[in-house]
């Protein structure tokens, strides 16, 4: 999938899914390629690059993996994620109130989210919030505006 249809500004067709999806497996399996290839062994980051689009319900991807199956790392990953981007601008929709990604994080406890991470993400809450603040971004990025430009 071309780098722009994963901050295209309407919804991707199942074609463009799949193909998201399939890029996904391709990013890490390269590195899993190469870490052989090299006699190396990979990090717990590559864990999280595979797994962190799981669901705690087993309806995720790359592997379909369910519930403690999902490494601890992605499952982290996965609600930080969602919430970032739950919260962040994008080039198609603005960002949610925290009232608004707060509901959608609880409403995905136990379906989407493990629930101990949900439990956890709420119980730091301030914690959280000072990182999102440190790290906002504070303009659009170049590629998003070359994008929009085309």
């Amino acid at each position: 999938m071309p780098f722009a249809g994963i901050i295209s500004p309407s919804s991707l067709s199942p074609p463009e899914v799949l193909r998201g999806r399939k890029r996904n497996e391709m990013l890490w399996l390269k590195p899993s390629w190469l870490a052989w290839k090299h006699k190396v062994k990979l990090s717990w980051t590559q864990k999280i690059a595979q797994t962190h689009h799981e669901k705690w319900d087993g309806s995720g991807y790359s592997k379909g993996l369910k519930g403690s199956k999902i490494p601890l790392a992605g499952r982290i990953t996965a609600i930080a994620d969602v919430f970032d981007a739950l919260t962040s601008r994008r080039p198609y929709k603005e960002a949610f109130s925290l009232e608004k990604s707060y509901g959608i994080i609880a409403e995905g406890r136990g379906s989407h989210f493990d629930p101990d991470v949900v439990d956890a993400f709420f119980a730091i809450e301030d914690e959280m919030l000072e990182i999102k603040e440190k790290y906002k971004d504070e303009h659009e990025s170049l590629f998003v505006k070359m994008v929009r430009n085309k």
